[in-house]
Protein backbone atom coordinates (compact mmCIF):
# COMPACT_ATOMS: atom_id res chain seq x y z
CA UNK A 1 0.00 0.00 0.00
CA UNK A 2 1.38 3.40 -0.97
CA UNK A 3 1.89 5.95 1.75
CA UNK A 4 1.85 9.69 1.29
CA UNK A 5 3.73 12.33 3.18
CA UNK A 6 2.61 15.92 3.56
CA UNK A 7 3.68 18.94 5.58
CA UNK A 8 1.41 21.50 7.15
CA UNK A 9 2.79 24.49 9.02
CA UNK A 10 0.81 26.33 11.68
CA UNK A 11 1.53 28.18 14.88
CA UNK A 12 0.43 26.67 18.16
CA UNK A 13 -2.43 29.18 18.16
CA UNK A 14 -3.59 27.89 14.77
CA UNK A 15 -3.21 24.17 15.42
CA UNK A 16 -6.93 23.45 15.97
CA UNK A 17 -7.89 25.30 12.80
CA UNK A 18 -5.10 23.56 10.87
CA UNK A 19 -6.26 20.20 12.26
CA UNK A 20 -9.80 20.82 11.01
CA UNK A 21 -8.53 21.88 7.59
CA UNK A 22 -6.20 18.91 7.05
CA UNK A 23 -8.61 16.28 8.43
CA UNK A 24 -10.20 15.58 5.01
CA UNK A 25 -6.72 15.04 3.53
CA UNK A 26 -5.65 12.43 6.07
CA UNK A 27 -5.76 8.87 4.79
CA UNK A 28 -5.80 5.65 6.80
CA UNK A 29 -1.98 5.42 6.74
CA UNK A 30 -1.24 9.10 7.28
CA UNK A 31 0.59 10.22 10.40
CA UNK A 32 0.46 13.80 11.65
CA UNK A 33 3.53 14.86 13.63
CA UNK A 34 3.08 18.27 15.25
CA UNK A 35 6.47 19.94 15.79
CA UNK A 36 5.41 22.89 17.91
CA UNK A 37 6.32 24.64 21.10
CA UNK A 38 4.71 23.08 24.13
CA UNK A 39 4.35 19.56 25.38
CA UNK A 40 0.73 18.93 24.48
CA UNK A 41 0.49 19.64 20.73
CA UNK A 42 -0.40 16.04 19.81
CA UNK A 43 -2.83 15.69 22.71
CA UNK A 44 -4.70 18.83 21.66
CA UNK A 45 -5.15 17.42 18.15
CA UNK A 46 -6.46 14.01 19.28
CA UNK A 47 -10.09 15.24 19.63
CA UNK A 48 -9.94 16.57 16.05
CA UNK A 49 -7.93 13.91 14.21
CA UNK A 50 -8.15 10.84 16.45
CA UNK A 51 -5.35 9.14 18.39
CA UNK A 52 -4.29 6.74 15.62
CA UNK A 53 -3.46 9.60 13.23
CA UNK A 54 -0.95 11.33 15.50
CA UNK A 55 2.66 10.83 16.43
CA UNK A 56 4.63 12.93 18.87
CA UNK A 57 7.61 15.00 17.84
CA UNK A 58 9.95 17.87 18.54
CA UNK A 59 12.34 19.78 16.27
CA UNK A 60 15.44 21.29 17.82
CA UNK A 61 17.54 23.91 16.02
CA UNK A 62 19.66 26.93 16.87
CA UNK A 63 17.65 29.87 15.58
CA UNK A 64 16.79 33.52 16.05
CA UNK A 65 13.60 35.44 15.39
CA UNK A 66 14.65 37.89 12.67
CA UNK A 67 11.21 39.49 12.27
CA UNK A 68 7.63 38.52 13.12
CA UNK A 69 7.02 35.20 11.39
CA UNK A 70 10.64 34.94 10.15
CA UNK A 71 13.00 32.49 11.84
CA UNK A 72 16.64 32.20 10.78
CA UNK A 73 18.81 29.20 11.60
CA UNK A 74 22.01 30.49 13.22
CA UNK A 75 23.92 27.32 13.96
CA UNK A 76 24.52 23.81 12.72
CA UNK A 77 22.62 22.00 15.49
CA UNK A 78 19.61 20.22 13.99
CA UNK A 79 17.65 17.33 15.45
CA UNK A 80 14.14 15.98 15.08
CA UNK A 81 12.76 13.43 17.51
CA UNK A 82 9.47 11.68 16.75
CA UNK A 83 7.59 8.49 17.48
CA UNK A 84 4.30 6.84 18.28
CA UNK A 85 2.45 8.25 21.26
CA UNK A 86 2.47 4.83 22.95
CA UNK A 87 6.28 4.60 22.63
CA UNK A 88 6.20 1.52 20.38
CA UNK A 89 8.07 1.09 17.09
CA UNK A 90 5.95 1.24 13.97
CA UNK A 91 6.29 0.85 10.22
CA UNK A 92 5.08 4.38 9.58
CA UNK A 93 7.70 5.84 11.96
CA UNK A 94 10.42 3.82 10.26
CA UNK A 95 9.12 4.94 6.84
CA UNK A 96 9.21 8.57 7.95
CA UNK A 97 12.74 8.13 9.33
CA UNK A 98 13.89 6.72 5.98
CA UNK A 99 12.29 9.68 4.19
CA UNK A 100 13.77 12.20 6.64
CA UNK A 101 17.27 10.78 6.15
CA UNK A 102 17.26 11.31 2.38
CA UNK A 103 19.47 14.15 1.16
CA UNK A 104 17.55 17.27 0.18
CA UNK A 105 18.42 20.47 -1.61
CA UNK A 106 18.24 23.42 0.79
CA UNK A 107 17.62 26.82 -0.76
CA UNK A 108 17.89 30.15 1.05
Amino acid sequence: MARSTSCCFASSCGRRSAGRHIKPLIGPDTAVIPLQNGIDAAERLIPILGPTRLMGGVAQISASIVAPGLIQQVGTFMRMIFGELDGKRSKRAEDFLALACKPVLMRP
